[in-house]
Parts: structure tokens; C-alpha cells; sequence
């Protein structure tokens, strides 16, 4: 029986650090340090305060929220790349579960 692959896109360096650490005791975790988006490319990735409202999509002017703050700077550059475009790259023949945790 062939074993899963887990395939985590993280586009933000101290996230993607993290899933490099775990992929050490999961095997199966493929940690690719892209932004998934509807294009491949560069992008510009806004990061807020609450790293969890980072998204590729600009955030609210004027919020209180530290999840919609950009901190200081307000971004970064990132790689990112059509899942569909991902899929046939890898040459993957079927996905069985997609999860996805998306801001924007």
C-alpha cells in the first residue's frame, strides 16, 4: 500500500521553518514554501500583525485588528503557484483530500 503525501503550502519563511521542523518526525509532510493563488508567479504578500491574516490580498485600512494590521514594511515578495498548475508538475494522478486554511 503506497502512503500518503501531505503536500503544506506555507509562502511566509518562520511558518514554512516550522513545517520543515515537523516534517522530521512526519515523513509524509512536504513543506513547499509557495503562495497558493489563481496565478503563478511573484506576488506580493501582506503580512499583518497576527501572522494568521497574512494573505495575498491587502488588508483593511484603518482595522483595530492586529489580524488585519500590516506591520511595519507590509510585505513581502513571494512565489506562488495555481494548484492545478502544482498537480501536474508533481505529475500527481489523484487527490483524495484537500484542506485548505485561506485567508482572502
Amino acid at each position: 500500500m503506497q502512503s500518503s503525501k501531505i503536500f503544506c503550502f506555507e509562502p511566509l519563511p518562520d511558518a514554512f521553518s516550522y513545517l520543515q521542523m515537523l516534517q522530521d518526525s512526519q515523513p509524509q509532510i512536504n513543506p513547499i514554501q509557495l503562495a497558493v493563488s489563481n496565478v503563478s508567479g511573484e506576488s506580493e504578500f501582506h503580512v499583518t500583525e497576527g501572522d494568521v491574516g497574512s494573505s495575498l490580498l491587502a488588508p483593511v485600512e484603518n482595522s483595530s485588528s492586529q489580524w488585519q494590521t500590516p506591520i511595519p514594511g507590509g510585505g513581502i515578495t513571494v512565489r506562488s503557484t495555481r494548484l492545478d498548475e502544482f498537480i501536474v508538475e508533481r505529475g500527481i494522478d489523484k487527490v483524495e483530500l484537500l484542506k485548505s486554511d485561506a485567508q482572502g
